[in-house]
């Protein structure tokens, strides 16, 4: 499972607003109250979070691992369908978005952070779309 929009979800601190703001064709000024994609500071402020929704779900009785805004997790058949719901149910209940097409009901495989795991055949692999971008990058002409 995956946040939708993760930065965006998350609120900067009303008193560190002018610290995010920036002025346009020399007098418009925009403040943002997310945290900006790119800032070292984001990423944290996610990964901290999602550490927490992490934390709330193990004392559910659940495990899941986290890695910034992504939720991965291997369950026993038999539970899987429970943990998935409790995870959406968390999650919902602490006002964040997952991704609508990560929404589905588990199944016997799942990517994760760009690796595809299947629990039918017990393999590790990288997906088709991932190996099709390594394969065009080596053979890509080199730009100096």
């Amino acid at each position: 499972m995956d946040l939708s929009r993760a930065y965006r979800q998350l609120r900067i601190d009303p008193r560190d607003y002018h610290l995010l703001g920036y002025r346009h064709n020399g007098f418009l000024l925009y403040f943002d109250i997310a945290p900006p994609f790119g800032l070292r500071s984001s990423a944290m402020m996610c990964q901290r979070t999602t550490s927490a929704v992490m934390h709330m779900y193990q004392v559910l009785g659940c495990s899941c691992t986290n890695y910034i805004d992504d939720f991965g997790a291997a369950e026993i058949l038999e539970k899987s369908s429970a943990a998935f719901h409790a995870l959406s149910t968390l999650l919902v209940s602490l006002g964040l978005e997952s991704l609508p097409e990560k929404d589905s009901p588990p199944n016997t495989s799942m990517v994760f952070l760009g690796i595809l795991v299947n629990t039918d055949d017990m393999t590790v692999s990288v997906t088709p779309d991932r190996l099709h971008e390594l394969f065009a990058s080596l053979f890509s002409p080199l730009v100096s």
